[in-house]
């Protein structure tokens, strides 16, 4: 994988799998993480829409 490619903007596909958490914070309240797990990104090229 090559991520010179990839630049703020693009577009990219990720493949992976969504990882939740939860712990309690400083002032004692739950919280509730959704993180990404990616397995493999990629850049992503949409294809052209017809107007």
């Amino acid at each position: 994988m090559d991520f010179k490619d990839i630049r703020k903007g693009c577009f990219v596909s990720v493949v992976g799998r969504l990882r939740n958490n939860k712990y309690v914070g400083n002032d004692g309240n739950e919280r509730y993480v959704v993180e990404v797990v990616a397995g493999r990104l990629q850049p992503y090229a949409p294809a052209e829409r017809a107007v």
